[in-house]
């Protein structure tokens, strides 16, 4: 698939392009298998997104809202993106770009909850994209792979 055709697609000067993928069809019920899709539909530069700011949640929450728009319960949309706390020490880690500088985690996210050591957002419709902590193999939600491909 061309970038310039993916629909659920987003560009920003500081991220690049953000694509919500909206399948309904495979199971992303772990980070690796997330990001996998990412490298899929986007090539090997593709990486889960990386949220440095405000302007940047704005800009996945578009794409993610324009994904869920698709789906038959867009209040219960889950999205993997690049945050970790592989080593529960408390500090949770962008992949590629280090420490999460800006946060937006949602009331009942527990970042230092040991074993939750993946970050989702939440429904970009319903709750605005805020973060939410929880098990990075958890396979009781279809999580999507939220991608981005940095400039």
């Amino acid at each position: 698939m061309e970038l310039q055709n993916l629909t659920n697609a987003v560009f920003s000067q500081s991220m690049g392009c953000v694509y919500a993928d909206a399948d309904q069809e495979d199971r992303y019920d772990n980070y690796d298998k997330a990001l996998g899709r990412c490298k899929e539909i986007m090539g090997e530069g593709a990486i889960l997104a990386e949220i440095l700011s405000e302007d940047d949640q704005a800009t996945v929450v578009e794409a993610m809202i324009a994904a869920e728009a698709t789906f038959e319960d867009a209040d219960f949309s889950y999205w993997f993106s690049g945050l970790r706390d592989d080593d529960d020490d408390g500090e949770w880690l962008w992949v590629e770009n280090g420490p999460a500088i800006f946060t937006k985690w949602n009331g009942r996210a527990v970042p230092e909850h040991t074993s939750f050591n993946c970050m989702q957002l939440l429904s970009g419709t319903r709750f605005g994209g805020e973060w939410m902590t929880f098990l990075c193999g958890d396979n009781y939600i279809n999580t999507h792979p939220l991608c981005q491909l940095p400039n």
